[in-house]
């Protein structure tokens, strides 16, 4: 076998043809793909960096704000708890004064069943006194000054005399 030196040139002149034909066809768009993929990948990765820092700042402000909302429901609730304890307060206070004035109210009202009840017997012991002394003196004491003139004696005495002169009596 025999090599000829023309047949190793055309050879070699083929091989750098297909070459050039493969360079122009095959490897330039290969490349160019290539390039256009890494461009993408690396457009991805920083838009994939730029989201994580998104990310983070969101997550950060999100904290902050669970924090602040957390202080402000703290605070509402510490509001509440003195406005319901200002609200009992005032509730006791109204209900103090109102058992105050039931009690005056009441405490009128013995005074005036009292003073009623002290007319009342008053007036028994008036007409008592009168039939007691129409009785003794044989004269009817029904008129007007001799009731006066009764009421005024009965006045004139102290509880120690009435209390002396009934048991005296008794």
């Amino acid at each position: 076998m025999q090599v000829n030196l023309l047949d190793i040139v055309f050879a070699l002149l083929n091989f750098l043809i297909l070459l050039g034909i493969l360079q122009l066809v095959l490897y330039k768009p290969v490349v160019r793909l290539l390039n256009e993929r890494e461009e993408r990948v690396k457009r991805q990765n920083q838009e994939l960096e730029a989201n994580r820092q998104k990310l983070a700042a969101l997550e950060e402000e999100l904290e902050r704000k669970q924090t602040e909302l957390a202080a402000q429901v703290r605070q509402i609730l510490d509001d509440a708890r003195h406005q319901g304890q200002k609200t009992k307060e005032e509730i006791l206070a109204q209900a103090r004064e109102e058992a105050r004035h039931i009690l005056s109210r009441a405490e009128a009202e013995v005074q005036r069943e009292r003073l009623r009840a002290w007319e009342e017997l008053w007036g028994e012991m008036v007409n008592l006194v009168i039939s007691a002394a129409t009785r003794i003196v044989g004269e009817d004491f029904n008129d007007d000054k001799h009731r006066r003139r009764i009421e005024e004696f009965i006045s004139s005495l102290d509880l120690r005399q009435i209390g002396e002169l009934t048991n005296e009596n008794g």
